[in-house]
């Protein structure tokens, strides 16, 4: 089996999905912090911010993939896949939440503003559901 057989049209378009999610997680986290911080984000903040968004961006698009958000067809989208939206957006915003909990010991996870996590699922769900 070669590769071009492996990447049906099917696959491309979830990989296009997901890669599109991870910029609106980055993006979101980003304007998070913007808005947390009135447009300057300190030094401190920064480093902060770089340190957490891989985990923010992997806990996220892990959950939309658990809630299968890359299986159904956006062609024909109704109040279920909307209400699987808003769902999955919640869970990856509370699972991100949670991860930042169990992680307390880790200097970066401490240093979270909590008011970050609100803003960010804001962003993330109107990101994802303008996708």
């Amino acid at each position: 089996m070669t590769i071009k057989n492996l990447l049906t049209l099917a696959n491309k378009r979830r990989v296009a999905f997901l890669l599109a999610d991870a910029f609106v997680f980055v993006l979101s986290l980003y304007l998070a912090f913007l808005v947390r911080f009135d447009g300057q984000i300190a030094p401190r903040y920064l480093s902060i911010l770089l340190a957490v968004l891989p985990l923010a961006v992997g806990v996220k698009v892990t959950v939309l993939a658990f809630f299968r958000m890359y299986r159904f067809s956006w062609e024909y989208v109704g109040m279920e896949e909307l209400v699987q939206t808003v769902l999955s957006c919640a869970g990856g915003s509370l699972a991100f939440a949670g991860m930042l909990f169990a992680l307390r010991h880790w200097p970066a996870a401490v240093g979270v503003p909590r008011s970050i996590l609100g803003v960010d699922f804001a962003f993330s769900l109107l990101g994802i559901a303008g996708i």
